[in-house]
């Protein structure tokens, strides 16, 4: 998706929204909602590629054990420390977010398995 793909969307919204007394009130109406949406998106994201990318770094050895590979409270307490530097209620992520990032761990662990004479 490109960057126009997303301002389209957005102007498909704008069309939607009746119009304001002012462009200001019109805009600010509009774009708050939407701006609070793909923020907590983009920190989403940010938080779930992070983690993932720091266990691809980290696991990247000749363990073929998952349990060794993937300890709970140690991913747990990395997603809470990126929590907190985007400035998102950790518990609620990890409530949500958790198994998402331990599905995504798994498939690169399985996926390094399957991987002939390659040194992980």
């Amino acid at each position: 998706m490109s960057e126009w793909s997303a301002v389209l969307e957005f102007i498909d919204i704008l069309d939607t929204k009746p119009l304001d007394d002012t462009f200001e009130n019109w805009f600010y109406n509009s774009w708050e909602s939407y701006q609070t949406k793909c923020i907590n998106m983009a920190k989403h994201h940010y938080i779930l590629k992070k983690a993932l990318d720091k266990f691809q770094e980290r696991y990247t050895t000749q363990d073929k054990n998952w349990e060794l590979s993937f300890i709970e409270n140690e991913q747990k307490a990395h997603l809470h420390e990126l929590c907190i530097e985007v400035g998102i209620n950790s518990e609620e992520f990890l409530h949500f977010g958790f198994n998402h990032h331990r599905n995504a761990c798994k498939k690169h662990h399985t996926s390094t398995l399957k991987m002939p004479n390659t040194k992980m």
